[in-house]
């Protein structure tokens, strides 16, 4: 079980470095479209956003325990039982959709030029 209030202060702390605690596999991602995007300026800023309440989430999501089912009279409608947490593909959608916004969407809102590519564009701003 992660502690929520241990991931907060870790991820307002240190951001996407800070998810370590919750995720290892998202931090680490997390933290390589900040380092992309640092050119922007609000590349790293929007990871640091990011991990704060994604950490949360992650922390939340380990941390629901389930409840005790009482049983009292049958009743006749069986009821459906609900999914808990977030399920991984949805993870994996909402981040790679954080980072591909990072990496690709944000240089062409920033200023990249006509027809350059993201790629061109960081190099252009790291003077490779």
């Amino acid at each position: 079980m992660k502690s929520r209030t241990t991931s907060a202060i870790l991820t307002v702390l240190f951001g996407p470095l800070g998810m370590l605690y919750a995720h290892a596999g998202y931090a680490i991602l997390l933290t390589i479209a900040a380092v992309i995007s640092l050119p922007t300026g609000f590349g790293p800023l929007i990871a640091w956003i990011v991990a704060i309440f994604w950490g949360d989430a992650l922390a939340k999501a380990t941390h629901q325990q389930p409840q005790a089912v009482q049983q009292e009279a049958p009743q006749p409608v069986q009821q459906v039982p609900k999914a808990e947490g977030v399920p991984k593909i949805v993870e994996f959608i909402i981040m790679a959709a954080i980072v591909g916004f990072l990496v690709f969407v944000l240089p062409g809102m920033l200023g990249a030029e006509a027809g350059e590519s993201s790629i061109n564009f960081y190099l252009r701003y790291f003077g490779i």
